[in-house]
């Protein structure tokens, strides 16, 4: 028969190897504990009145009979406000977890094909149908720069870009922003989930350099064909009005300068080409030069129709 500890509450098991007056666990005696335990509640029995004893039992048997209810009447405010807000809590973790429905996450599909032109514009093809939504919306004409910047958000343009103004609209399911050191983002949008909701997805984001990065990009990437030249590089020996340019050679030695969408003669030969009909091929340098330059031609800065004419051998 096992013995359970008066003291540290142990119960010996079978497998224990003490003597059966000892607790294995505390090491103390039975019967010392035990005989204690009889004095010290002796010594309160007889401290206690007759009346008092009674008081206690009666007590104990009304706290028995009487209902939760009457007790908690009786209880002290702070019991009361302690237990109030434990049925509070209680009843608000059993509505949220089975009487709110819960919106379930859905995991869009971010898989995207990246590509880039010679002009470094980067466009982002969204592979799936199942792309990333702007979502709630009931209405087109409810997008507004939160949603739009939130399909960036997905696409991770390099270098980072800092948005000038609100978006405008370029068309029915377009739309685009102008960045702050120029260049911009177009983002197209077709409808999708006709069947579902009113949502519409992302089809591509297209992100086009300034001007000025889009030449230093294709000199970069046709190395045979274009140089990038700038007024950054030659200073006061540049005579253009036009920042920057790409100096490359056209035809037969007709060293050339691209710059804002036109074709500007550099060398006599660039100069003196003409079409069937008379008109000069390209436009005429000197009519966008410093105000300092007199009248006529002017010559390019050094190294300009070398550099050209070296494109013409490649």
């Amino acid at each position: 028969m096992t013995k359970k500890c008066p003291k540290c509450g142990y119960e010996k098991a079978p497998s224990d190897i003490a003597p059966d007056y000892e607790c294995p666990k505390c090491g103390v005696v039975y019967a010392k504990v035990e005989a204690a335990l009889l004095r010290e509640n002796d010594r309160k029995t007889k401290n206690t009145t007759p009346k008092q004893r009674d008081n206690v039992q009666h007590a104990d048997s009304i706290r028995s009979d009487i209902g939760f209810s009457e007790q908690f009447k009786r209880a002290p405010l702070w019991q009361k406000i302690f237990i109030s807000s434990i049925f509070v809590l209680g009843g608000i973790s059993i509505a949220y977890n089975y009487l709110i429905p819960m919106t379930k996450q859905i995991n869009y599909d971010l898989t995207y094909k990246q590509t880039e032109n010679l002009n470094g514009v980067q466009f982002y093809y969204f592979k799936s149908n199942n792309a990333p939504l702007l979502e709630p919306i009931n209405n087109f004409s409810d997008l507004n720069d939160t949603h739009l910047s939130k399909i960036l958000s997905v696409i991770p343009i390099s270098p980072k870009l800092s948005l000038s103004r609100p978006f405008r609209k370029d068309g029915k399911y377009i739309y685009s922003i102008d960045l702050s050191k120029g260049g911009s983002i177009s983002i197209y949008i077709h409808e999708c989930n006709k069947n579902t909701d009113t949502y519409y997805c992302i089809e591509k984001v297209i992100y086009s350099p300034n001007e000025k990065e889009m030449a230093r990009i294709k000199a970069r990437k046709m190395p045979n064909k274009y140089v990038f030249v700038s007024e950054e590089e030659y200073g006061v020996n540049w005579p253009y009005k036009f920042k920057f340019g790409l100096l490359t050679c056209k035809r037969y030695r007709d060293v050339v300068i691209i710059s804002n969408h036109k074709v500007y003669a550099v060398n006599g030969k660039a100069m003196g080409a003409k079409r069937s009909t008379g008109e000069k091929i390209y436009e005429d340098a000197w009519n966008v030069r410093k105000p300092f330059y007199g009248s006529g031609r002017m010559s390019s800065p050094a190294g300009f129709i070398p550099k050209g004419l070296a494109l013409c051998r490649k």
